[in-house]
């Protein structure tokens, strides 16, 4: 697996930049996300106007993700590894002090996200739909 010669897309990039690692990807009519391939893996990536405030990584196999891609990824996902770093919070969640930038993981699928921008029970009211579970 050559990880280390791939580009991924990035938390705070643009669209047009996503565009540029992966050619044009697949948009979601009804949604704010953007499906790419690269290699083996399917990158999701959620879009706040122009900007992406979250990127989901998984292997389109399936399988789980190693320490290797997790750590390829999280580093793709640093804007400044000079000055920020990550951080593990337990065993599947990971902060990049300093960048607002959070990671959360099960075996399958990485979740990387702008802890200001991105929260999906605000975005989909669904702290409110959720009542009476």
């Amino acid at each position: 697996m050559m990880l280390a010669s791939l580009s991924f897309a990035r938390v705070g990039e643009t669209i047009e930049e996503c565009n540029a690692r992966y050619g044009e990807g697949i948009k979601d009519p009804k949604s704010s996300l953007v499906y790419y391939e690269r290699s083996e893996y399917l990158v999701v990536a959620t879009f706040a106007g122009n900007e992406a405030i979250c990127v989901t990584y998984v292997r389109k196999d399936q399988k789980e993700l190693d320490n290797v891609e997790i750590a390829t990824f999280l580093k793709a996902n640093n804007p400044k590894t000079d000055i920020f770093k990550w951080v593990k919070s337990n065993e599947q969640t990971w902060i990049c002090t300093g960048a607002g930038i959070q990671a959360a993981r099960n075996k399958e699928v990485l979740i990387v996200y702008n802890r200001e921008k991105y929260d999906p029970l605000k975005k989909s009211n669904g702290a409110k739909n959720l009542q009476g579970f």
